[in-house]
């Protein structure tokens, strides 16, 4: 009973921690646009065109705009033309370029850019071009490249992406140490803390979350107090789970769900309460592990932090240790020494 119990628990952590796949990049498209500010063409282009694009895709479209008739400009336009190999009767302004791909003129741009946002956002989004030149050009206007490896992610935000690391060791210690005492004897403080500390974690668990909630679904600013980088986690692609609900809101279902199990479990007497013992453990495991997921991403793959996912990570690792003594409680009869052989007389 016990190798079994803990052969499923290590089975369903493995599967939740790999059924959602990790994209490296941050989802935004990154573009290049080569202008003349006296061509009318171009001054369509930039003043009414893009404007509507920019503000639909907010922060998920980024637009480098390269003045061809300075020298600077002019300098990186040429390698830009002789880097995509673009033909001479193409070559001209506006000039408008998505990693390896170019839309040379307003008719081009206008009428295939958009379809190109969306396909690329909905694959991850793209890296800026490959063109000699335009690291400077980006550090000047205050744009960088996405990291390009696990080290650079981390580096972008060291002190956020350090708690997330200490956070992650936690989450990891919390799963491992509270799988282990649910089939032995437990820490006796476990025992000794008063009823309200699990319903008061709980509350602070769903406040956190409603605010993500609410920072989610208003398209608010995340604050954050300067000390990590919530908004580009608020921005990412991970801030939806496959793109229909935010994390927020199921951190407020998870938290729910482990509300209600632990008030039935508080009320009910028999097999209704050993159920929502069982439940309700199972929704800490549960949700232990996707905030291990979820943490895991900040440092490794986004390469920035928040601070609210990580309070909402650290309330789920302390409240799974509190769910294990109802469990212990039920698997105690099978973990006890059976009879010995009756001896001969």
């Amino acid at each position: 009973m016990v190798r079994a119990g803990r052969a499923l628990l290590a089975a369903g952590i493995f599967f939740l921690l790999t059924v959602t796949p990790v994209r490296a990049q941050t989802a935004a498209v990154r573009a290049l646009l080569f202008y003349n500010p006296g061509f009318g063409d171009c001054k369509i282009l930039i003043n009414e065109t893009l404007p509507p694009l920019l503000l639909q895709h907010d922060s998920n479209l980024l637009i480098l705009t390269v003045d061809v008739t300075i020298p600077e400009g002019g300098a990186l336009y040429e390698s830009a033309l002789e880097a995509l190999a673009i033909p001479a009767d193409q070559r001209g302004v506006p000039l408008l370029v998505v990693e390896n791909i170019y839309l040379s003129g307003l008719a081009s741009i206008k009428a295939q850019f958009p379809g190109m946002i969306d396909r690329n956002l909905s694959e991850g989004g793209t890296d800026w071009p490959a063109v000699p030149g335009l690291e400077d050009a980006l550090q000047k206007a205050g744009f960088s490249r996405p990291p390009s490896n696990i080290w650079e992610n981390l580096l972008a935000d060291k002190f956020g992406n350090t708690l997330a690391v200490l956070v992650l060791a936690f989450l990891f210690f919390s799963l491992a140490s509270s799988i282990l005492i649910t089939f032995r004897s437990a820490p006796s403080f476990l025992d000794s803390l008063p009823a309200w500390v699990f319903p008061g974690l709980l509350v602070i668990g769903l406040a956190v979350a409603s605010y993500l909630t609410y920072t989610e679904l208003t398209d608010s600013d995340v604050i954050c107090g300067g000390i990590s980088r919530c908004q580009e986690v608020h921005d990412s692609q991970y801030s939806r789970i496959l793109g229909l609900i935010t994390v927020g809101e199921f951190g407020i279902i998870g938290y729910c769900l482990l509300a209600a199990t632990l008030f039935v479990h508080r009320i009910a007497r028999g097999d209704i309460q050993k159920v929502a013992a069982i439940a309700m453990f199972g929704f800490a495991v549960f949700g232990v592990s996707f905030s291990i997921y979820l943490t895991f991403l900040e440092p490794f793959v986004i390469g920035a932090t928040c601070l609210w996912c990580l309070a909402s990570a650290v309330v789920m690792g302390l409240i799974l240790p509190l769910t294990t003594n109802p469990v212990r409680t039920i698997l105690k009869p099978y973990m006890q020494p059976g009879p010995g052989p009756a001896s001969g007389g």
